[in-house]
C-alpha cells in the first residue's frame, strides 16, 4: 500500500490526518527502500518504511534516537525561516538512512551522512540560540544600567542624609561592576553553553541580570561600610585622597573598591569568611593566659619558688644542728 501513496504523496496533500507542507524525499519504486519523509503543517518530522529489517536495525534505532534528541531543542522563538531550514536537515539526515539499500556498506555510509547532517543541525540551532540569547542578555543588562543610572541621579538630587548619599555610591560602583563581571562571560560564552537560556521567557533575562546586579550592590554596601569601620584599607575617606568628581563625594580608591566589589564573585565571601575566623582579643593579652591555666613564664616561675622554699628549710635545719 505505500508504494501506491508514496509515489503520488505531494505537497498539501493529507495523509493519516497530517497535511504534507514539505516533502522531503520519498521512495522511487525501488522494492528495498520504500519510505516517505515528510514536514507536516506543525513542522513536525513525518516518516515512514515498509522495510521491518531496516526499522529493527541498530543504526535505525541510533539515526532515529539522535533525531528525537534533536527535535527537543527548542526552536519556538526563532523566526519561521530558520526553524523550517533545521526542521528540514533533521528530516533530511533521516531520508540519507531511509533512502538507501541494504547492503551493509550503503548502510554504513547512510547513517555516517545522516549523522553528518544531524550534526550540522546542530551547530546551527546552537549558534543561532546564543545570538537570541545573548541579544536578550544585553538589552536585559542595558536596561538594568539605565535604572541604576535612573536611580543614581534621583537620589543626588534628592540628597535626604549625607549617608543614604554615600551608601548610594557605593551601590552605584557595585552594580557597574556586576554589569562588567555579567557581559565579559557572556562574550567569553561559546555557542552551545546557553541552551538552558532560551526554553524560558524573556523575564528569564531580565530576572537573571537583576540578581547579579543586586549582589553586586549588596557586595559593594559590605566593602564599603567595611573602609568606613577602617575594617578593610583602612583609608576608606580621607583629605589626601583623591575624590571622585561631582556630584559624587567618595574617594576614588573607595569607588574602585566597590567596583572590584561587584565584579568578583569571591571577594566578599572571602573577606567576610577572614572576618569570621578572626579574634577579637590580642593574643598576647596576659588575662587571657591567665584564664587558659598560665602562660610559659609563670609555669617556669613555680619550680624557682618551691626551689627557694626547699633551699629556706635545709639551711635552717643545719643551723638548729650546730646550736645544739
Amino acid at each position: 500500500m505505500i508504494t501506491i501513496w508514496s509515489m503520488t504523496l505531494t505537497r498539501n496533500m493529507t495523509y493519516h490526518g497530517c497535511k504534507v507542507r514539505y516533502l522531503i524525499g520519498k521512495d522511487q519504486a525501488s522494492p528495498e527502500a520504500t519510505y516517505v519523509v515528510y514536514l507536516d503543517e506543525e513542522l513536525d518530522i513525518v516518516w515512514c518504511s515498509t522495510n521491518s529489517a531496516r526499522k529493527a536495525s541498530r543504526g535505525m534505532r541510533a539515526v532515529e534516537g539522535r533525531m528525537a534528541f534533536l527535535e527537543t531543542m527548542p526552536v519556538d522563538h526563532l523566526e519561521g525561516d530558520r526553524r523550517l531550514e533545521f526542521k528540514k536537515l533533521l528530516a533530511h539526515g533521516m531520508q540519507a538512512f531511509l533512502s538507501c539499500t541494504d547492503d551493509p556498506t550503503q548502510l554504513e555510509h547512510a547513517e555516517g551522512d545522516a549523522f553528518a547532517t544531524f550534526q550540522e543541525a546542530e551547530r546551527r540551532i546552537n549558534q543561532w540560540n546564543f545570538e537570541y540569547a545573548r541579544r536578550w542578555y544585553a538589552i536585559a543588562s542595558g536596561a538594568s544600567l539605565g535604572v541604576v543610572l535612573l536611580l543614581t541621579v534621583a537620589a543626588s538630587f534628592a540628597r535626604s542624609s549625607a549617608v543614604a548619599w554615600e551608601f548610594t555610591q557605593f551601590a552605584f560602583a557595585g552594580a557597574l561592576g556586576a554589569l562588567l563581571f555579567f557581559l565579559v562571560g557572556l562574550r567569553n560564552n561559546a555557542p552551545g553553553q546557553l541552551r538552558v537560556e532560551v526554553s524560558g521567557g524573556k523575564v528569564n533575562y531580565v530576572t537573571t541580570v537583576g540578581v547579579k546586579v543586586l549582589v553586586g550592590m549588596l557586595s559593594a554596601l559590605a566593602v564599603g561600610v567595611a573602609m568606613r569601620a577602617d575594617l578593610l584599607f583602612g583609608i576608606a575617606r580621607g583629605d589626601t585622597l583623591q575624590m571622585m568628581p561631582n556630584p559624587l563625594t567618595i574617594s576614588a580608591l573607595a569607588f574602585v573598591a566597590c567596583f572590584v566589589a561587584g565584579f568578583s564573585e569571591t571577594l566578599v565571601p572571602r573577606f567576610l569568611t577572614n572576618f569570621e575566623g578572626t579574634s577579637g582579643i590580642p593574643a598576647g593579652d596576659p588575662g587571657v593566659r591567665g584564664r587558659r591555666g598560665g602562660g610559659a613564664d609563670e609555669l617556669a616561675a613555680k619550680p624557682q619558688a618551691e626551689g627557694k622554699g626547699q633551699h629556706a628549710v635545709k639551711t635552717e635545719t643545719q643551723a638548729a644542728a650546730k646550736d645544739g
